[in-house]
This record gives structure tokens, C-alpha cells and sequence, in this order.
């Protein structure tokens, strides 16, 4: 086990020294991305909520229906060099949930939850093919709920990511790893310009 893990190592040193890097004159400063992020930050405060509400409140009910741990999301990115950028990210995320209040008929209720932020997202690595990166995010999400009094609120938001993968010239795909609004997983489609 010592060995591969020690072989694969020496495999990807010998990669990146080999890898050519991304002239100035080739960089592309626009970058839209669409992704899919699974079990964000809201999504997790809102089952939890759900249960401890139920739980300890005498007012309301609240029975999840159906959580969607899937959370599309869109993003601008302008590239300052071949190494950082800063971006505007907007994501949209919707649940259902029936709601009692005093023992009344459960209603079906749409929690809605969009997340508006800014980003920063520097390369560790940025080839031709192949790019290595982190990105920090942090923005306001507003967490309303239809047709009912529940109150809507409206926080501070983050994303922290330490570590993604970009596979792609102007077309790429991409997979990051982190914790926030976009999900413990992030995975899309990136277009450079």
C-alpha cells in the first residue's frame, strides 16, 4: 500500500513539472458556470429546524414532504490572471413541507431559498487541461415559506472550498469539495471566454 501511494505521488509530481502552464496572452477573462451542489448548508438547517420544531414548539407543525438535496446554481467569474478571479454566484433551492398551526389540517407549504454571493477562487494549479483550485464564497440567503405566515428569514451565508478540479480548455467540467451554500459536492459545466 506504501508503495502505490508513493508511486502515485511521484506519478503526479512528474505530471505537474511536465504540465505547460497558460501563457498571459491566453487567458480567458470571463468564466460562466451551471452546477448541481448536493445537501447544502440550508438544506441541513432546514431539516434540522424541522425536526427539533416539531419537536419543542406547540404553534406550529411542521412533517417534511420532500427535500430536494440537489441545489442548482449559476455563476459569473472574471479572471484577473491565470491564478484569480472574483465572481457573482446565484443558486435557487425548494423544498416542500406541510404545515399545522393549532391542530388545524396540514397544508402543503413551498419553502423557497435562494442564495445570492460573491466569490473569490484562486488556481493551485492552472495547465492547458487541467486546473486545481479553491474558492470562498459568502452572500445572504432569504429562506421564505408560501402561503403562510412562517416567518421568512434572511441570513449570512459561506461556501468554503479547499479543494476542486477543472478538466477542459474553454469547455470544461468541473467537482469541488466543500462546505456551504453550494453543497458538500459541487459538480457542472464551465465555459471560459
Amino acid at each position: 500500500m506504501k508503495k502505490a501511494l508513493l508511486i502515485f505521488i511521484i506519478t503526479l509530481i512528474s505530471i505537474n513539472t511536465q504540465a505547460q502552464e497558460i501563457a498571459p496572452s491566453e487567458i480567458k477573462h470571463h468564466e460562466i458556470t451551471i452546477s448541481e451542489g448536493f445537501f447544502n448548508d440550508v438544506q441541513l438547517f432546514n431539516l434540522v429546524g424541522d425536526i427539533l420544531g416539531a419537536a419543542i414548539t406547540n404553534t406550529y407543525s411542521i412533517r417534511p414532504e420532500s427535500y430536494n438535496l440537489f441545489t442548482p446554481s449559476i455563476t459569473y467569474r472574471y479572471w484577473f490572471n491565470k491564478y484569480i478571479s472574483l465572481g457573482g454566484m446565484v443558486s435557487f433551492d425548494m423544498n416542500t413541507v406541510l404545515l399545522k398551526k393549532n391542530n388545524e389540517q396540514w397544508e402543503r407549504h413551498y419553502r423557497y431559498s435562494p442564495t445570492f454571493a460573491c466569490e473569490f477562487q484562486a488556481y493551485y494549479l492552472n495547465t492547458t487541461y487541467v486546473q486545481l483550485f479553491g474558492m470562498v464564497g459568502l452572500g445572504f440567503t432569504i429562506n421564505s415559506v408560501s402561503k403562510s405566515d412562517y416567518p421568512t428569514v434572511q441570513f449570512y451565508n459561506f461556501q468554503i472550498t479547499p479543494f476542486g478540479i477543472r478538466i477542459g480548455k474553454s469547455f470544461g467540467v468541473f467537482c469541488e469539495v466543500g462546505y456551504g451554500y453550494k453543497g458538500f459536492i459541487n459538480t457542472g459545466l464551465s465555459y471560459k471566454f
